[in-house]
C-alpha cells in the first residue's frame, strides 16, 4: 500500500518503469503488465473510496462531535 501512496500515479509509475526498461519477472508481455498495473491502481482507488464511505458514515453518526472535529477526523 505504501508504494501506491508514494508513487506518481498509474501513468507516472508506468512511465518510470518503461524508462528503466522494466521486464516482468513472470515473463508477461509489456502490454499485459501495464494493464495489470492499471488494474492495481483502479482497485486501490475503489477500495479507498469504499473505505471512506463506510468510515465517513460512522463519523457522521457519532453524536457529541462538533463539525470541526468531524472535519478533522475526515
Amino acid at each position: 500500500m505504501n508504494r501506491f501512496v508514494e508513487s506518481l500515479g498509474e501513468r507516472g509509475e508506468r512511465d518510470k518503469l518503461v524508462t528503466e526498461d522494466h521486464a516482468s519477472p513472470n515473463g508477461l508481455q509489456d502490454r499485459i503488465w501495464k494493464r495489470a498495473l492499471q488494474d492495481a491502481y483502479e482497485t486501490v482507488d475503489k477500495w479507498l473510496f469504499v473505505s471512506l464511505a463506510v468510515i465517513g458514515s460512522k463519523i457522521c453518526r457519532r453524536e457529541g462531535r462538533t463539525e470541526t472535529k468531524k472535519r478533522f477526523t475526515f
